[in-house]
């Protein structure tokens, strides 16, 4: 399994790789605080990334045929293979190659699945192509809905559990509460840790809002006698006669307005800057370190720099 390299698992990195692989209307987001998971509708799913487990495996009481999980193979592959699970049983717009390859592996065994993965020309291109600088071996855990239930999947174990029943609106409170069992124990014995969420792209989600915004502002001009080109009739028709009400209606859609105007804003920064930081990754700076390394030596600083930094460093020990 040498010829697949290991990601990097920044979400920038993450994020160019299931680009590559064809899924559209997604990215990746690092997830620091639970609390901050608020909207279910936009989130696909959950990955748990760790170094190892203190918990016991869970012996799986399902079989479901509609389910297209993978087991780990390779820990070198398991942010992969736990972003992968996530994506082939979603409703996200995953791309022809992604789902002749879930047609394909979907009468499989997990571990099967997982072979085919590995044996998978445009997966493997898509992932090497991507930055190769996450050495760590690990393992991952995902959830995600599917039919009204909250699936958990242990690359470990040989099929899925379920934990609870879970629509589309409230799926992630459940797990959040299943998740911060396991990271409370993993604090305990300090096991390393990540966890990844699969999103609809939020310049994508805030385009689209905006565009029912705008739509939803020009019905309450035109109910103030205002004339607009366009507007949301079926909004318009629910609207009240009264001004004060009208007012402060206006000025709600105009905050939100003003909210993914901003946040469209930002999202377009942080992509220019995961960009240049890509092909930072990318890059190789070993020829410009030696030929720094030999200018200091042939100016005889090299020596009095390193003894400077040594004298720092026992100073601080």
């Amino acid at each position: 399994m040498d010829d697949w390299s290991s990601l990097n698992r920044h979400p920038s990195v993450l994020t160019t790789f299931i680009n590559k692989l064809g899924v559209q209307g997604c990215e990746i987001e690092e997830v620091y605080n639970l609390e901050n998971l608020e909207d279910s509708k936009h989130v696909f799913g959950i990955v748990l990334i760790y170094s190892w487990s203190p918990n016991p495996i869970k012996e799986s009481l399902f079989e479901d045929p509609d389910l297209c999980i993978m087991s780990t193979l390779d820990p070198k592959l398991s942010v992969q293979q736990g972003i992968l699970t996530v994506l082939l049983n979603s409703e996200a717009n995953i791309g022809p190659e992604l789902s002749k390859f879930r047609n394909l592996v979907l009468p499989l065994s997990p571990k099967l699945r997982s072979v085919a993965m590995h044996n998978s020309a445009f997966i493997r291109t898509c992932n090497n192509t991507c930055t190769s600088s996450e050495k760590d071996l690990h393992f991952f855990t995902c959830f995600f809905p599917k039919k009204g239930k909250v699936v958990e999947v242990d690359g470990l174990a040989c099929g899925p559990n379920y934990f609870g029943e879970g629509s589309e609106d409230d799926w992630l409170e459940r797990t959040k509460h299943v998740l911060q069992e396991k990271l409370t124990i993993f604090s305990e014995y300090e096991v390393k840790f990540s966890i990844l969420a699969v999103i609809n792209n939020k310049i994508e989600v805030s385009e689209n809002t905006l565009k029912t915004v705008e739509k939803q502002i020009a019905a309450i001009k035109k109910k103030t006698g205002g004339k607009v080109p366009d507007y949301d009739l079926e909004y318009y028709e629910g609207l009240p006669d009264d001004r004060q009400v009208l007012s402060s209606e206006m000025a709600n859609k105009e905050e939100l307005k003003a909210h993914h105007e901003n946040t469209i804003k930002v999202e377009k920064e942080k992509n220019v800057n995961w960009a240049e930081e890509n092909l930072r990754r990318k890059h190789d700076f070993t020829p410009f370190i030696l030929s720094v390394l030999q200018k200091l030596h042939e100016k005889h600083q090299l020596t009095p720099l390193l003894e400077q930094a040594m004298k720092k460093k026992l100073s601080l020990s």
